[in-house]
């Protein structure tokens, strides 16, 4: 991370020296760094403490909610509160430049967005990940029970017909379902309404917080062999 005046450079942090950049991986992140450096150092802070404070600031202490790690005997989850189709997209490209068999997807969408919105969201959520359970938020605002996620459902299948596509609506029955169908090396990632039930579900599976910094490196991009998660 570089700050530039005129015709003077400074150095900030190394990217690789801020954790929630996974050591440069997460995009997104990158650039929510570069954003708040500038805000920092208009606000008068000095080079050394915007470094320090970056380089201490803790996903899993400081952003909880945010990329949740844990790590299960079958595999990887991951919750976030992504909940649109641009925090889909980053979440995805992301987490395929991770090692792994399979991305599964928990998905879903707020009722309050419009149909063109949800049916932009299942399109990236199609390209992006290798099977879907699709759920449904318990506060529909506004919607007919089960109209968002069949909308998602729907669109999902037109656009990847040939992936693993299933409805559950119960979020927390959602994430279960997902991870019992985990194999090693996949990743389960649910884009949750209701963080609490879901970090209790998967601790009560076995599930074991853990730093970003920990996600798996080894070599485990063979292909998937085990049985699909069953159409709905």
């Amino acid at each position: 991370v570089m700050e530039g005046r005129g015709s003077l450079t400074w150095e900030v942090i190394p990217v690789h020296d801020i954790p929630l950049t996974m050591g440069g991986t997460a995009e997104f992140q990158v650039e929510n760094s570069l954003a708040a450096v500038a805000a920092l150092r208009a606000l008068g802070l000095t080079r050394q403490q915007v470094a320090a404070a970056l380089g201490t600031f803790l996903p899993e202490r400081d952003n909880v909610g945010r990329q949740m790690l844990y790590e299960l005997p079958g595999g990887w989850v991951v919750l976030d509160y992504g909940h649109n189709p641009e925090g889909f997209r980053k979440m995805g490209r992301w987490l395929r430049k991770l090692p792994h068999r399979r991305l599964i997807g928990v998905v879903g969408m707020p009722g309050d967005r419009a149909d063109h919105v949800i049916r932009s969201g299942a399109d990236v959520l199609a390209e992006l990940f290798d099977g879907f359970v699709v759920k449904e938020d318990r506060d529909l605002r506004g919607r007919a029970p089960g109209e968002v996620a069949h909308i998602l459902a729907e669109r999902i299948r037109l656009r990847a017909p040939g992936k693993p596509c299933m409805v559950i609506f119960s979020e927390t029955d959602a994430v279960r379902q997902a991870v019992a169908a985990m194999d090693a090396g996949d990743i389960v990632v649910a884009f949750y309404e209701k963080l609490e039930p879901l970090d209790a579900l998967i601790r009560s599976l076995g599930g074991r917080p853990v730093a970003l910094t920990q996600l798996p490196r080894r070599d485990v991009a063979a292909a998937w062999t085990g049985e699909p998660l069953a159409q709905a």
